[in-house]
C-alpha cells in the first residue's frame, strides 16, 4: 500500500518531466521560428532633416572626434598590455 507522502512524490516527478518535455518543446519552437528565411535585399534607411544650428553640428563634430580618439587611444593600450611580457 502506497502512502501519500510517496504518492506525492509521483505526481511531482511526473509534472516536472512533463514541465521539462514542455519548456523543451518550446524551445525548438522557438528556434524553429527564429531560422526562417532571411531576405537577400536590404534597404538602408535613410533620414532625411535639416541640419541644426552650427553651434549643435560643431558639438557634434567635436563629440564624434573625441570618440574617435578615445577608441583609438584604447586599441592602441590593449595591442600595448598584449605585446608586453607578463610578469
Amino acid at each position: 500500500m502506497e502512502t501519500k507522502s510517496c504518492r506525492n512524490a509521483r505526481v511531482y516527478a511526473t509534472i516536472r518531466r512533463f514541465l521539462a518535455v514542455l519548456l523543451a518543446g518550446a524551445m525548438l519552437f522557438g528556434l524553429c521560428a527564429c531560422a526562417g528565411k532571411k531576405s537577400a535585399e536590404i534597404e538602408p534607411v535613410t533620414v532625411e532633416r535639416e541640419p541644426g544650428p552650427q553651434a549643435l553640428q560643431t558639438a557634434n563634430a567635436a563629440a564624434a572626434l573625441a570618440l574617435r580618439y578615445y577608441i583609438h587611444a584604447r586599441l592602441k593600450t590593449e595591442a600595448f598590455i598584449a605585446a608586453a611580457p607578463h610578469m
